[in-house]
């Protein structure tokens, strides 16, 4: 017959067991997790040299990483050089925003210019955010270029600023990127899953520890009060001798 005290052994082995599993758990949890800025990258090509008064076009890619959907934005200089069409704004401004969705793994903006006056001029991209085809963050990348005009654009030769009045700013802003597509969303619902799945899972190892713990204190008997009367045995009379283990077998 099993004692009080062989029954508090194995529940206090299952516990700390138990315990151990879920510290193990815990750590491998972080390693498991996809990073939470997964490596991406950004770059400007085309438009190394230009002659005043031409147009060229420079490409804009977001790339690394599965790239799903981008915000960010190109400056330039309007003494330079006048934007024309590529981006998601329109204007002259010095500003283009570059703002799109995709399911490619990379995306692509064709920025086209008119070099207007001699010299050289930084063009600069900058990411707000960026998110991979599962809506996982990715790194927020930068880069810059230098475009090298010779001569200047004649009188004659330049574009005037005319924004398109048929397709008003807001809506090309708002293209592709606030009406994700199902896929996209699928994936960042997969994620949500599996983290409410990982912490009801930790959460239910927790339970069963405390309930075990408390069932282990509710069997271990009472100890023989101070004055109890000894046996010949050397225990506690009144006591059966099933409450006891022989420490020394242990």
């Amino acid at each position: 017959m099993t004692s009080k005290f062989e029954n508090d052994y194995w529940v206090e082995k299952l516990l700390r067991k138990l315990i151990a599993f879920v510290v193990v758990a815990a750590l491998a949890i972080p390693i498991m997790a996809p990073s939470a800025f997964a490596a991406a990258s950004v770059g400007i090509s085309g438009g190394d040299e230009v002659k005043g008064g031409e147009t060229f076009t420079v490409a804009v890619t977001f790339s690394g990483g599965d790239v799903g959907r981008v915000d960010a934005q190109m400056t330039y200089d309007t003494d330079k050089l006048t934007y024309i069409s590529g981006g998601t704004s329109s204007g002259n401004s010095g500003y283009i925003q570059l703002k799109s969705a995709g399911t490619e793994g990379a995306i692509v903006f064709n920025i086209k210019f008119q070099a207007v006056s001699e010299g050289g001029t930084e063009l600069q991209v900058t990411t707000n955010e960026m998110y991979d085809l599962d809506e996982r963050m990715l790194d927020n990348p930068s880069t810059a270029k230098t475009v090298s005009i010779i001569g200047s654009a004649s009188a004659d030769d330049l574009i005037e600023d005319e924004p398109d009045e048929e397709e008003p700013v807001k809506d090309k802003e708002l293209l592709g990127v606030d009406e994700k597509t199902e896929e996209e969303d699928d994936g960042g619902i997969t994620t949500i899953a599996l983290i409410i799945a990982a912490a009801v899972l930790l959460i239910l190892i927790i339970v069963i520890i405390v309930v075990l713990s408390r069932k282990g204190k509710k069997n271990r008997p009472a100890p023989a009060p101070s004055n109890a009367r000894i046996g010949r045995s050397g225990k506690p009379l009144g006591y059966d001798d099933d409450d006891y283990i022989d420490i020394d077998k242990w």
